[in-house]
């Protein structure tokens, strides 16, 4: 999923319209019309105005009203001649693009830990265990440290314990033994 900052407007929300006659040909020049569904709220006509990237991709242009909500953000398009489609993003209250401390600034640079990936059981994308971290870890952002096939990648625990954390979502890779996991807003 993608994620973008509340009330942001420096990334689009990006979809891909592809042709109704083989529902895999990407359609370019198309007129798509957007509604938009803010955190479970009814369909409604986006403030943004769309474009055509190219290659079937199109965008509606980041738009502060368009992100105001957070939690899920549908994007629903159609154009004729084109299957319709949908995108989901999430609106979330920090930056992703923030590196240094997701441009939460209530929340110091050592509110944090380290939890270190453990061998056994074999890490998957979206499970593994983890040493050095104590404490509740629900609702809190993480990012790999560098040198792991994540670094930099974010997400958030929802749940689980500080040994065995569940994501949001998987990981774009199962981490490696070793690699070390920051999260945020844990104070040993």
């Amino acid at each position: 999923m993608k994620i973008r900052k509340q009330n942001q407007t420096a990334h689009p929300l990006q979809f891909m319209l592809v042709s109704s006659s083989d529902h895999i040909t990407p359609l370019t020049g198309a007129t798509p019309t957007a509604v938009i569904s803010k955190n479970g709220g009814a369909f409604a006509a986006p403030a943004a105005a769309i474009s055509e990237i190219g290659n079937g991709w199109y965008q509606l242009a980041g738009n502060a009203t368009d992100c105001n909500s957070l939690g899920p953000l549908i994007v629903h398009a159609t154009a004729s001649g084109a299957d319709p489609t949908d995108e989901e993003f999430q609106v979330a209250a920090y930056d992703p693009d923030d590196s240094a401390a997701l441009g939460l600034s209530a929340i110091p640079p050592q509110a944090h830990q380290v939890g270190t990936v453990a061998a056994s059981p074999s890490p998957t994308t979206s499970a593994f265990t983890l040493s050095g971290l104590a404490g509740n870890v629900a609702n809190r952002a993480c990012y790999f440290k560098s040198g792991s096939a994540n670094a930099g990648e974010w997400n958030e625990i929802t749940g689980g314990t500080a040994t065995n954390p569940t994501f949001y979502r998987a990981w774009s890779s199962a981490p490696a033994a070793g690699d070390q996991l920051v999260v945020l807003g844990l104070v040993k």
